[in-house]
């Protein structure tokens, strides 16, 4: 393309050529249904950026303004997940989309831009290493190749787990309503120190992305083992939120989410089987290397004013773990009150 190059703001009148250059070039975290989720449960202002050349888009940068009485003002692509920053067909429009989200950051008197990229770079940013790994990798098709995979240890609980589901102790249900998934994610958040986010924030994704987003429970009888929301995107399918109950050890019920949604990821055109971030040092990142995945470091970039040190807003802080000991003291009946309160400030 041989056009000028322009940056403008997304409305809703460009969110289908918006989602299709998302699709092509970007992660489910790029997609414009996020801007209404983020709208509609937390009220925070999304400005989606948009590089044109020739009347295309030749790059997008969603951000998020959040605004919080205890952590300041930023903006963050994509806040609420665990990915986003730039997606551009070349150098060119991503340096003018970093340039737009600079300019945006002082329009907004923000104290600084956070992007939530894998591996992108940036004159003049400042990268934050260490903190969290990716984990993903290709599952075999052939289930007893992709069994055989998975080591020795590991492989001797998932046959537990496949027996019992065979023998009908234990099944895979997708639930069209999500309250009950949010209701035990509530405990487990709970029991983790973290505050939960409102079920309004998974009806509102439900209503965003349709089929693209499932919900799966692991059930024995009346007894919710584990669960997870998960999300397609071209030949990835993405683990997100998930929880595994205190009565899920007995069945192996974990090793059998993560086995049946490798199933139902292929089944449904997936080549990329995507477990998420952990924080380095948790009991979710030590659980994913047991299944012989290798750690993705991931790198965040940040531009900050002049002088200002980076920010540490993550539960590897110091500051918040008297606040994470004290919230998993709470009554549940409390936390759930809580935590949909405190949920938009932790973006």
């Amino acid at each position: 393309m041989t056009g000028e190059l322009s940056i403008h703001r997304a409305g809703p009148q460009d969110q289908a050529r918006w989602d299709a250059f998302a699709n092509a070039h970007g992660s489910f975290f790029h997609r414009y249904g996020w801007a209404a989720c983020i709208t509609q449960t937390y009220g925070h202002q999304t400005p989606y950026l948009y590089a044109e050349e020739s009347g295309q888009i030749v790059g997008i940068l969603p951000l998020v303004d959040r605004r919080s009485v205890f952590f300041g003002r930023a903006l963050i692509s994509t806040a609420f997940t665990v990915g986003g920053g730039v997606a551009a067909t070349h150098p060119h429009a991503q340096q003018a989309l970093l340039a737009a989200a600079a300019a945006e950051m002082a329009d907004r008197n923000a104290e600084y831009v956070e992007l939530r990229s894998h591996d992108q770079q940036a004159d003049g940013w400042a990268e934050k290493h260490g903190i969290y790994d990716n984990f993903s990798f290709a599952p075999d098709p052939d289930p007893d190749l992709r069994l055989k995979a998975i080591p020795r240890k590991k492989r001797a609980d998932l046959r537990k787990a496949i027996k019992r589901a065979d023998a009908g102790d234990i099944q895979a249900v997708i639930m069209p309503d999500t309250d009950l998934f949010w209701a035990h994610y509530a405990r487990a958040q709970r029991d983790h120190g973290t505050p939960i986010f409102p079920k309004r924030w998974l009806t509102a994704q439900a209503d965003a992305f349709g089929d693209d987003m499932e919900t799966t429970l692991i059930t024995a009888g009346d007894d919710v083992l584990a669960g997870v929301v998960s999300y397609y995107h071209g030949d990835r399918v993405l683990l997100y939120n998930a929880f595994i109950g205190e009565k899920a050890r007995a069945y192996h019920a974990g090793d059998y989410l993560y086995w049946w949604m490798m199933g139902r990821g292929l089944e449904r055109g997936a080549r990329i089987f995507d477990l998420g971030r952990s924080k380095r040092g948790t009991g979710s990142h030590a659980y994913k290397t047991y299944w012989g995945l290798e750690p993705e470091p991931m790198v965040y970039l940040y531009k900050l004013p002049q002088g200002q040190d980076m920010p540490n807003v993550n539960p590897q802080n110091p500051k918040f773990a008297l606040m994470t000991q004290g919230w998993r003291r709470l009554p549940m009946g409390v936390a759930n009150r809580l935590g949909p309160l405190l949920a938009g400030h932790l973006a």
